[in-house]
């Protein structure tokens, strides 16, 4: 009961608050953001080899530390570090076996190749491809940009997203 005890007023003392301080060791919230363009039909237009910012009209569900606007996030005061970023992608698209690459990209220049990217091979005939990712971006700073991009490395051709979901949240040691 004693235990039970202490992790609920932990709870509640570490929801109040960014800091917590019990017995001597304080202990940091982490920033987190968790959007998504449910059942959506967004169409951009993308050029052979040429990244095009891809985030459509996303709504936030939950967010700490991290801001939303104009299809980028934005890392506040106070939680420079390291974060992760899960995406989950679905779109049709009319070719088969085109390949869609996705970066990631900070303050509008693409993390370099070590830091992931991914190719997503399309069905065609209109069937919807489902496929996620995971980020692990070190060392952001405070007003860094994240957002995210995608070309067609086949030809010129577009997809139509139906769905697309962002997870982010800081890493704490």
């Amino acid at each position: 009961m004693r235990r039970l005890i202490t992790f609920l007023l932990f709870a509640v003392c570490l929801r109040g608050g960014d800091l917590l301080n019990m017995n001597g060791v304080t202990i940091k919230k982490a920033a987190h953001w968790v959007g998504s363009a449910d059942s959506i039909s967004y169409t951009p237009t993308i050029t052979k080899d040429v990244y095009t910012k891809m985030i459509p009209g996303m709504v936030e569900h939950e967010g700490d530390d991290i801001t939303y606007a104009a299809d980028t996030l934005t890392v506040e005061a106070g939680h420079v570090g390291d974060y992760k970023i899960q995406i989950s992608v679905r779109f049709t698209a009319a070719n088969a076996n085109d390949a869609w690459r996705i970066k990631v990209y900070k303050n509008h220049v693409a993390m370099p190749s070590s830091v992931g990217r991914f190719i997503i091979r399309s069905s065609g005939s209109g069937l919807s491809d489902t496929r996620s990712y995971f980020w692990y971006l070190q060392d952001l700073a405070i007003g860094d940009d994240i957002s995210f991009y995608m070309t067609n490395l086949s030809a010129s051709r577009n997809p139509t997203f139906v769905d697309f979901k962002i997870y982010m949240e800081e890493m704490l040691e």
